[in-house]
């Protein structure tokens, strides 16, 4: 849970790939390879950047300062030192020494993960045996000041959606009434707002949202945002480093006037907008139950900038741009609104679809069922009191759907594809107005079969490849298309990896994916003695 909230990653396989500790591989994998201190390895090479986490549990007394010096062999090997690591370890640190011998530029994190409220690493970020510039000194690879996530983050992150209201005074010449839809009403604006009344009215002091006359900055700077605003945010808050974030903080540090020009600014959603001019030259707007639907990035960057004590000096001259829509309690005009602001930006596939009406109702029932459908990134943590009997993400699910329709070649490639419009539409649009191209009562079979088929596919030795998992559910599927009774997932997994065998000899095959060839469905059924492909 804390690798995702920091690296945005929401699969649990990659996430469960990326643990080397100790104790819970030789559980797991029932491997004894002395981790040296870093307990997880997760790179991202789409961003160049790698992450090496430290985990801490505590029973009863606090973690005390110094105990972060126990990553210090495994960080003083990949300077050069010497390293007796053996199995997923080595794997693991031969990889980080690759990257670090490249020519490629790549950012590096040390982050400590505990299950304190307070942190082990020191108020600055780094740690309490060495000063930040000693540190990054130190291990020169790392580029960032290390920094502790506790149980007070995870926390944060569990808040559910709440009734949300607050009230905004402003001068009229920074507001603009806005109408672009007919669906939505005339109370709609573009407002400029203050750092200061973003953050009262989004502040987790429920009382401050409405108090227009609340003016101590010091009491604001030691509050948080409500995670319970950001409920509808396409995305989870992907962490407070990345490279968009730091780029913030420059610009609120040295140009902080600018940052309205700079920034692509936040855009709300309320069921509610009532607005009234008064005093010649002021507008007072009332929000009910309001959500931020873009720009939570932003707003979680503003708040953390906020509370550094060297901010307060600037905080006066920062300005957001604000979008203001009422919806009226139209949900399918807020997750439309939600998915489109959000369109322009690096924003991908399966996050823009997280807010979809399908992907909504489709929570809610798996929710019902007891199973753990996760959305969006950051989805983990939404429901941490539920003792739900399954997880999957809606990656699986789409990849499982569309393998039903007979194209498991296509789902066994990016995810992303699955989730560009027309693929979508194929798998999770409506077949009419009264029936979906997918259905709702039949998914919790349709996952049971998904995750059994995963399960006997790691048990395989074949790890997590989804060739396997899809066509041995591909087979399934033909097998009760065909009157017969399924095989078990151990049987048809034996049937593909066969076929792939047959395959891989032959010089035509696909760089080694024989999976990816035409002919491919049909050698299977051949094997398995069924009829043509479903098309």
């Amino acid at each position: 849970m804390g690798i995702s909230l920091v690296t945005g990653e929401n699969s649990i396989d990659l996430l469960a790939d990326s643990i080397i500790d100790s104790s819970y591989c030789n559980i797991v994998e029932n491997s004894s390879a002395e981790d040296g201190g870093i307990d997880a390895v997760f790179v991202d090479d789409t961003s160049n950047h790698f992450y090496l986490f430290n985990f801490k549990y505590r029973d009863k007394k606090p973690g005390k300062q110094h105990e972060s010096d126990i990553a210090y062999p495994f960080l003083h090997s990949l300077n050069g030192g010497e390293n007796n690591f053996s199995g997923k370890v080595a794997e693991k640190f031969q990889y980080i020494k690759k990257l670090l011998d490249s020519n490629t530029i790549w950012q590096g994190s040390f982050i400590q993960i505990s299950n304190d409220f307070q942190p082990l690493l020191g108020n600055s970020g780094s740690a309490r045996t060495l000063e930040p510039t000693a540190f990054l000194s130190t291990f020169p690879f790392l580029t960032e000041e290390p920094r502790s996530i506790v149980l007070d983050d995870f926390l944060e992150e569990d808040k559910s959606a709440d009734n949300n209201n607050a009230t905004i005074t402003i001068g009229a010449e920074k507001v603009i009434p806005y109408k672009e839809d007919i669906r939505i009403s005339d109370n709609n604006f573009v407002v400029i707002l203050s750092l200061f009344d973003l953050l009262r009215i989004t502040s987790d002091k429920k009382e401050l949202r409405n108090d227009v006359q609340f003016d101590d900055s010091q009491i604001l700077s030691k509050t948080h945002v409500d995670v319970s605003v950001l409920d509808a945010n396409v995305r989870g808050w992907l962490g407070p480093r990345k490279k968009f974030h730091k780029k913030v903080f420059e610009t609120l540090d040295n140009e902080p006037s600018k940052f309205f020009i700079y920034n692509n600014g936040i855009t709300m959603v309320a069921e509610r907008v009532v607005s009234k001019k008064f005093n010649k030259d002021k507008f007072q707007i009332k929000l009910e139950n309001f959500q931020i639907v873009n720009g939570g990035q932003t707003i979680r960057n503003l708040s953390e900038w906020i509370h550094n004590q060297n901010s307060s000096t600037n905080s006066d001259q920062v300005n957001i741009l604000v979008r203001i829509f009422e919806t009226g309690g139209d949900k399918k005009l807020a997750n439309d609104i939600a998915r489109y602001t959000n369109s322009q930006s690096a924003v991908n596939a399966q996050d823009l679809k997280s807010v979809d009406t399908a992907q909504v109702k489709i929570r809610e029932y798996l929710f019902n069922k007891q199973i753990n459908y996760i959305r969006k990134r950051g989805d983990y943590t939404e429901k941490i009191n539920v003792n739900f009997k399954q997880t999957i993400t809606k990656e699986e699910l789409a990849g499982a759907l569309y393998t039903l329709k007979g194209r498991p070649e296509i789902a066994i490639g990016s995810a992303g594809r699955l989730f560009e419009d027309a693929n979508y539409d194929e798998i999770f649009g409506a077949k009419n107005e009264k029936e979906d191209n997918y259905d709702l009562a039949s998914l919790p079979e349709l996952i049971t079969a998904y995750l059994s088929y995963k399960n006997a596919v790691k048990a395989s030795g074949h790890g997590t490849s989804r060739a396997h998992i899809l066509y041995g559910l591909f087979l399934r599927e033909q097998q009760k298309n065909c009157h017969k009774k399924p095989a078990s997932p151990e049987s048809n997994i034996k049937i593909v990896q066969k076929v792939i065998d047959m395959m891989s000899g032959d010089s035509s095959s696909l760089v080694n994916r024989p999976w990816m060839r035409d002919d491919f469905k049909q050698q299977l059924l051949d094997q398995a003695k069924l009829g043509d492909p479903k098309k």
